[in-house]
C-alpha cells in the first residue's frame, strides 16, 4: 500500500487542530502552499481537503485574509455546554457558578429553540447530558441543605 497523503488525511489532521485547539476561531489557516509542501502534495488535494473542512463549516473564506478558522455554530456550542456541564459536576464537590450558568443557558435554549434544533443523535445525547447533570446539581444541592441543617 502507498505511503502518500490524500486530501482526507490532511483535512483530518486539520480537523483534529480546529477540535484540540491548536486552530482556534478566528485564526488563519496555513496557506495552501504551505500545506502542500508540508504534507508533500499537489496543491489541488489541499484545495480538497480545505473544502471538505468548509463544507463542514469549520472554515469560512475571509475576503483579504483567506481562510479562517469559523466561529463555531449555537448547535455546537450547545453541544459543548452539555459536555462541560457534565465534566464540571463530576469533578467539582460543591455546585459552581459556572455550573449553574451553564445549566441556566442550556435550559433556556432547549425552552427557546427546542431540540429540533439538532439533529436527533445529538439532540439525545445533549438531552442525556443535561438530564445527568441536572441529577446530579439537585443532589448536590439536596446534600448542602441538608448539611447545613445539622
Amino acid at each position: 500500500m502507498p505511503e502518500t497523503t490524500g486530501y482526507a488525511e490532511i483535512a483530518e489532521h486539520l480537523r483534529q487542530q480546529i477540535q484540540d485547539g491548536t486552530l482556534r476561531p478566528g485564526d488563519t489557516m496555513p496557506s495552501y502552499k504551505k500545506t502542500a509542501a508540508q504534507y508533500g502534495v499537489a496543491i489541488t488535494t489541499v484545495n480538497r481537503a480545505f473544502k471538505l473542512l468548509k463544507a463542514e463549516g469549520l472554515t469560512v473564506a475571509k475576503p483579504g485574509v483567506g481562510t479562517v478558522v469559523a466561529e463555531p455554530s449555537p448547535h455546537d456550542q450547545i453541544v459543548q455546554m452539555s459536555r462541560d456541564l457534565v465534566e464540571i459536576v463530576n469533578g467539582e464537590p460543591r455546585l459552581t457558578e459556572t455550573a449553574l450558568k451553564y445549566a441556566d443557558a442550556a435550559h433556556r435554549f432547549y425552552e427557546e429553540s427546542g431540540a429540533h434544533a439538532l439533529d436527533s443523535a445529538v439532540a439525545q445525547e445533549t438531552c442525556s447530558n443535561l438530564a445527568y447533570a441536572y441529577s446530579i446539581l439537585a443532589r448536590r444541592a439536596a446534600e448542602q441543605l441538608e448539611g447545613g441543617d445539622k
